[in-house]
């Protein structure tokens, strides 16, 4: 990704909820950030992989905006955009916090059954021992009384 790539992106996620003269204050800010860091001798690359995913810096810079309170009644889902590999293949396979979340709930609701099916077969193969040992030592001990 390159600065303008990095500040269209900003301006595109900001624009949906805010006005565009907020928009454009935000995006210059960061323009002017990347400009003055340039010439502090950093590659455009070291300055954007410092700043990170330009939706992420629009998602901080909604919540805490006076649009934030608007923002964050409605649902977000962040999707990282696919990294390059050594190989130049994309990493498709990254998961959304949402769906990784999604995927513990069901982990522990599958282990819970498994538990409960454990638990019922262990009840049901020694009840009735038990209640053959119960049966047993009751008659022995009638008869023991007398």
């Amino acid at each position: 990704m390159n600065k303008q790539e990095f500040l269209k992106i900003l301006r595109d996620t900001l624009q949906s909820q805010l006005s565009s003269r907020e928009t454009e204050n935000h995006v210059e800010y960061y323009r002017t950030y990347i400009e003055e860091q340039m010439r502090e001798g950093k590659t455009e690359i070291e300055i954007l992989d410092v700043l990170g995913d330009p939706r992420l810096i629009a998602r901080t810079i909604l919540e805490t905006s006076s649009a934030g309170n608007a923002y964050q009644k409605q649902e977000y889902t962040y999707q990282e955009e696919p990294k390059e590999t050594a190989g130049g293949n994309r990493d498709a396979g990254k998961l959304t916090e949402r769906y990784r979340h999604t995927l513990r709930i069901l982990a522990g609701v599958f282990i819970a059954l498994l538990v409960l099916i454990l638990v019922v077969r262990v009840v049901t193969f020694l009840l009735p021992a038990v209640l053959a040992v119960a049966a047993v030592l009751f008659v022995l001990s009638y008869f023991k009384k007398r």
